[in-house]
Order: structure tokens, then sequence, then C-alpha cells
């Protein structure tokens, strides 16, 4: 194959969608009274914290905390499931078999019975909902918001559908029996004919992985890589108890930064990299490649890449040693392919639907409403313009019952139970409309009274904050009485400073910080920020450009990334 050549489907799935029945995924289903707890002691994430319904991403660790597998966990009510990659599953059962001795635990590989199908792209909303409700509009209830799930019936045949965008794109699996799959893939296929829902490969599952930057164990996740070296916070608690791996994770936590990161590049020309490829910023190597292809939805080659936290701020430029030659690439942060998510696509169509409201064109305001709240089944605003769509187009049953279902999701909104109350008068449903007109006028009562007792408490808390920093002031100003100059104090005073928006005094404290220590990141950025507030731009600039550097040679990722934001944000000005 050509290597700027894309593989069947990646396009069409990119503008619509794509359904797969070659994902690299199976099932792991955990089972017996002591489950969560065990779990909790084994992986980094906060298992006793999830609900049915939802999921995390984590991973397995070793006692060093480097990742043995990478893995989404799923919580059903009464059992949980692990969604890994196949060839992972058997090293998995083998540590968590080893691990547990008397525990109530059933491990059991469901790869053979169920089957994991994908489904992905912006349409992925529209014809789930055609294929669960066929003929009828949105129904609220299928998850859009990364790891939940939930168990729907497609084509007569049950399948649980976990939103997981993992190819960078909305979407995720349909787990279903074996002997189910077929239905519900036909289900699907059927229901998206209209979307231009197309069937894709393995090749182009390898490639949509390539885009979405979702590390594979044994390619781009070796035994050397740290859990943090991942850049995914999610996939830890720092807050839990004891797991496999805490040591080492929580010391890299408190020290704030790691030595290398898992990012992407975008190459140059149209050579692929060798997984192992040098990468070099400066003529210096910093890290090796590690998946790369080319990536059609960008048009350029993509790899990941692990390299050193110094060259990995995102536009970084940096070479790539190939064939005796030098090749350019670009840091880009993961995913590489970023469309806009469900959230961010539900905005949009909801001010479609506005602006073709105002100009009085209701079927095309409907349609664009629909599929909104397809993207984000919990905009009630959405709701309650497809309410007002039906009505102006005379559909008021279909009005009345998205009314019903609104109320459902917030029995506190007046403006659903008044609209309610108005479809059910124009139906000569009267009795039933005053009954409601009684309810409304008690939650307006309702809110009013509660907004007082809310404002009173928020005057109280802010009280009591300021009572409170006041008293650590006096703490601080103590150590300061006995050496001005001391570091931790004149940072702490000039934070509570900085919180009160005494901008003016907290300036002299943070240049005190940063004068005794030179690479503190965090008091460049406060200072900087209070030479903002008080307009004093061209320090700020200069001292965000000291700030950076210092981060730069420590690694402090996160106040360098705030500092180069506010600084463009000056430059903007």
């Amino acid at each position: 194959m050509n290597p700027t050549t894309a593989p069947a489907g990646v396009r069409e799935l990119r503008s619509r969608a794509g359904l797969s029945p070659f994902g690299p995924f199976a099932v792991v289903e955990i089972g017996g009274a002591d489950r969560v707890s065990f779990l909790q002691a084994q992986l980094p994430a906060d298992v006793a914290a999830l609900e049915a319904g939802e999921g995390v991403y984590t991973a397995y660790l070793d006692a060093k905390g480097r990742i043995a597998q990478d893995l989404l966990l799923l919580e059903l009510g009464d059992r949980a499931w692990a969604i890994l990659r196949r060839e992972l599953i058997p090293a998995f059962l083998e540590k968590l078999e080893r691990c547990h001795i008397r525990e109530d635990l059933v491990l059991t590989d469901r790869s053979a019975e169920l089957a994991v199908l994908e489904l992905h792209g912006p349409s992925t909303p529209v014809i789930l909902a055609a294929a669960v409700h066929p003929g009828s509009g949105p129904a609220p209830g299928i998850p859009m918001e990364p790891y939940g799930h939930r168990e729907l019936t497609v084509g007569g045949r049950t399948a649980r559908f976990v939103a997981r965008p993992w190819t960078g794109d909305v979407g995720g699996h349909l787990i279903a029996a074996r002997d189910a799959a077929d239905a519900v893939r036909e289900a699907l296929l059927a229901a998206g004919r209209d979307e231009g829902l197309v069937e894709v490969g393995a090749d182009a599952m390898e490639t949509l992985r390539l885009e979405g930057g979702l590390p594979r164990v044994g390619v781009d996740v070796d035994e050397r890589t740290l859990l943090p070296e991942l850049g995914r916070p999610e996939m830890v608690s720092h807050t839990k108890g004891c797991y496999l791996g805490q040591e080492t994770v929580a010391r890299i936590h408190s020290r704030g930064h790691v030595n290398r990161i898992l990012t992407g590049l975008l190459v140059d020309g149209d050579r692929v990299p060798e997984p192992g490829t040098l990468v070099l910023d400066a003529d210096s190597p910093v890290g090796e490649t590690r998946s790369a292809g080319f990536c059609p939805s960008l048009d350029r080659v993509g790899a990941l890449a692990r390299i050193r936290v110094q060259a990995s701020e995102p536009g970084t430029v940096v070479h790539l040693r190939m064939d005796g030659g030098l090749i350019a690439a670009r840091v880009a942060p993961l995913p590489l392919y970023r469309p806009p998510g469900p959230r961010e696509q539900a905005e949009t169509l909801y001010r479609q639907g506005m602006e073709a409201f105002t100009r009085d064109r209701y079927p095309e305001a409907l349609g664009r409403f629909e599929r909104a709240a397809l993207m984000d089944p919990g905009r009630m605003d959405v709701f309650e313009s497809m309410g007002i769509c039906y009505e102006r187009l005379g559909r008021l049953a279909e009005a009345e019952e998205t009314m019903r279902g609104l109320t459902e999701m917030d029995p506190e909104n007046v403006m659903a139970w008044t609209n309610l109350s108005r479809y059910l008068a124009q139906a000569g449903r009267i009795e039933e409309a005053e009954k409601l007109k009684g309810r409304v006028t008690y939650l307006v009562w309702k809110k009013e009274a509660g907004e007082k007792e809310a404002a009173r408490r928020n005057e109280e808390a802010a009280e009591e904050r300021e009572r409170r920093l006041t008293e650590r002031m006096g703490l601080f100003r103590q150590v300061l009485d006995l050496d001005p100059e001391d570091v931790v104090a004149n940072f702490g005073l000039g934070k509570i400073l900085l919180d009160l928006e005494r901008y003016q005094d907290a300036v002299l404290h943070f240049e005190r910080a940063v004068a005794g220590q030179k690479d503190y990141s965090m008091a460049f950025n406060h200072l900087g920020t209070c030479l903002m507030r008080l307009d004093r731009l061209d320090e700020a600039a200069a001292v965000f450009r000291r700030g950076i550097a210092a981060a730069t040679r420590k690694g402090d990722l996160v106040p360098k990334r705030d500092m180069t934001r506010k600084l463009e944000a000056i430059s903007a000005a």
C-alpha cells in the first residue's frame, strides 16, 4: 500500500459514521462479593466510586508503577466488565488470579461469548437512536459522555453501548452475545443507511487508533513506561487508598512532573518512520517514535512518540533521523484528530436551530434540535425548543410528550411546567392545565425563597473564607517578621493576597519568592497574573517569559502552559 493511501472507510467514518466487527477489544467479567474491594486495591482508579452505568479508563500496574495492561472498567451493578485488547487478556487474568487468595472473586474471559462491535463518527447518536427507537424522535438515555454505558435493544437483541471515543470521534463499543451480533449489525446498518454509515475493516481501525492517540501496550507502551507518562490524569485517583504501584505514581505526582511523556508528532512529507526512530531536538536525542502511519483525516503522516518533557510542548519542531537524513516533525497533543465533541456539536446544532427558528423555519429548526438532543441528552434548553417547534407545527401530542419528558429530567423546571400547562389548554384539557398552573406558582415561590437563603449562605461563606485567610496571613507574617526573604512564606502570603484581589500588595511577596528561588515557576505565574490584573502588561509579559524558561528547565508543564496562554493573550491585546 502506498503510505498515503487511506484504508477503506476512514474518511467516510469521519464525515458520517463507520461500523466494524473487527475492533481489537474483548471482555473479561469480574464478579464475586469482594470484587470492588479487590479491584480498589489493585487499580489506580477509584473503583469504589463508580455507580452502575459508569466506567473509568485505567491500567494495571506492576509494583514499580509501570503499565502492564490498560483497560476500561465498567460497573454493571452486580458485576464489572474489563474491556481490553484480546492479546492482553491471558496475562491480565494470570496477574489477578495470582494476587487474590481468599477473596470471593470470579474472573471469566468472555471473549468467546461476547462480541465487541465498534460504531464511531459524528452520526453515531442519530444512528443509535434510529436503531433503538425506529420511527420516533430523540429519546433521552443513550449515553454519549465518555465511559457511560447502557443496555439497549437493537434489532430485537440486547446490546450494551459504551461511549468511548477512542478513535478521537464520537462513538464507542456495542457489546452483544456472539449469536446476536449479526442481528445487531444488520439493524445498525439499516438504521444508518440514510446517514451514510459504512463498514470498516481492521486496517481502518488501526489507523483510527493512531489518529485517536490510544496507546497500545507492547507498541507504544513497554516494560519501562510509567503510568504518568501517558499524560492521562483520569486514569488515577490521588485521594483513594493504597494500590499496586502507588508509591511510584504518588512520588511523581508530588514532584510535579515526569522525565518523558507519550505525545503525538505530525511528520513532514510522506515517509512513515519505523518504530524506534530517533527523535532529535537541536541535535540532541530526546526520544523515539512508536506507532506511525499516514493519517487520512489529517492528510499527513502522524506518529506517537515517547519523548523528554522538555521537548514535548505542542508546536515544538523536532527532527526524525530516517535513512541517514533528518525529517522535520511538529509535536502535537493527543488525540491527533480533534473534532468537536458531542457537547460542542450539540451547541452548534442548537445555534443553527435557533437561527432557523427565528426565521420561522420550524421543520428545519426541529431537525437541528432533535440532532442536538441526541448529541447531548442532558441539554434541557434543546428539549424546550423542540416542544415549542412541535407546538408551532401543530403537533401538540409530541409537544406534550417532549415537555413531560423535560419535567421528568428536571422537576423544578418552571418553564417546562408552564409550557406543558399551555399545551394542555390548547388541547382542551383545561382542568389539567389549571392544576399545573398551581404547580408553577408554587415552584416560582420556592425558587424565590431559595435564592434569598442561598444569598444569605453565600455571604456567610464569604465572611468565613475571609476570616480564615486573614488568620493564615497572620501566620505567614509572623514568619516574615523573623526572615523577610523566606520563600515559602512570601509565596503563601502572596497567594492569599491574590485570592483577596489585593494585587498590588501581592506583587511584592511574589517578587521576593522568585528572587529567593530562581526556578519557582508557579510564583512567576502568580506574579505575572497580578501584573496583568493591574494592567501592567509589559511587565507581566516579561515575568511570564522568565517563568516559562524556568518551567521548561524544571519540566513543570502545568504552569508553563498557563503562562504561555496568558502571554499569548497579552500579545493579542
